[in-house]
């Protein structure tokens, strides 16, 4: 069982933060590399050192929008599976499953007497949005390919991933002015959330040094993204086509409220680089020190 891998390419949206997807080959070479499938949910987990969980309520929905039927095999802590624990779905069909973190469902497609793996998802948390886990499987462009991808289905859970990177961003970056710097996108957001109809503070040009520098990394650019920010050529004053970062469209209520909380997540980074009331103390007692 499970001896052959079918020709997929693994996509997943949220980075590894709130589940993992592992292609074909791992899944498989984990059965392969035992004598029996007990130590197969140790060996799959060992790929992400993961230690397990609490949150023991996490919805998921699959989706089958391929043309094959897809079999869903759901793993217990010893790496087994059983029929009362198996999926079949037909195309265009979905199937909705409560699970807890760390849990591991096998994806697999089959053509007779051949079953072949597509790969193996494991949800960490529930997401920020309180939505459900999406995974979907897809042809793919070329006859007996496939494309199995974890969706997010809601934008604040976008908007926390590209948070995440900011937030590494700072974390690599070697002093705090640089850091604050880097958070210039809070002023954009600030801008639109004060001034919707305001076009100018929907408008970036990609050309300005302040933009380019801090602006232009895939984090802020992601950010921006979902909040509904595209690129497009706009012609300056002298007819020269110039290409901008704008939201064309003024915000509804609906989407006014995402920059909010989306705004909130970048408040926090902001507050991670000012110094603490601590590191102030210190500081001052290192200056008075040396003043003697």
């Amino acid at each position: 069982m499970f001896n052959n891998a079918a020709n997929t390419i693994v996509y997943d949206a949220s980075d590894g933060i709130f589940s993992d997807i592992y292609d074909a080959s791992n899944v498989v070479a984990s059965y392969l590399q035992q004598s029996s499938a007990q130590q197969v949910i140790q060996q799959l987990r060992s790929i992400h050192h993961y230690e397990g969980g609490e949150d023991n309520n996490i919805e998921i929905k699959f989706y089958n929008y391929s043309s094959t039927f897809v079999t869903i095999r759901w793993l217990d802590n010893k790496g087994q599976y059983s029929p009362s624990h198996t999926w079949s779905l037909a195309p265009n069909e979905e199937l909705n499953q409560q699970t807890a973190a760390g849990h591991i469902f096998v994806l697999s497609v089959s053509n007779g007497s051949d079953e072949a793996v597509l790969g193996a998802f494991r949800p960490k948390r529930t997401l920020p949005s309180g939505t459900h886990h999406s995974v979907q499987v897809h042809d793919g462009d070329n006859e007996s390919s496939y494309i199995l991808e974890v969706i997010l289905s809601h934008d604040y859970d976008a908007l926390v991933v590209s948070s995440f990177w900011l937030n590494r961003n700072i974390v690599m970056k070697q002093t705090r002015q640089d850091a604050t710097k880097t958070l210039n996108i809070l002023h954009i957001v600030s801008n639109v959330v004060q001034d919707r109809s305001n076009e100018t503070f929907r408008k970036l040009r990609l050309s300005n040094d302040t933009v380019k520098k801090y602006v232009c990394n895939w984090a802020a650019m992601e950010y921006l993204r979902v909040l509904g920010f595209q690129k497009k050529m706009i012609a300056n004053d002298q007819q020269e086509e110039e290409e901008y970062l704008i939201a064309v469209d003024v915000p509804d209520d609906t989407t006014l409220a995402l920059y909010v909380r989306g705004l909130s997540l970048i408040e926090i980074l902001q507050s991670r680089c000012q110094p603490g009331l601590l590191r102030i103390w210190l500081l001052q007692r290192l200056g008075n020190y040396l003043a003697y």
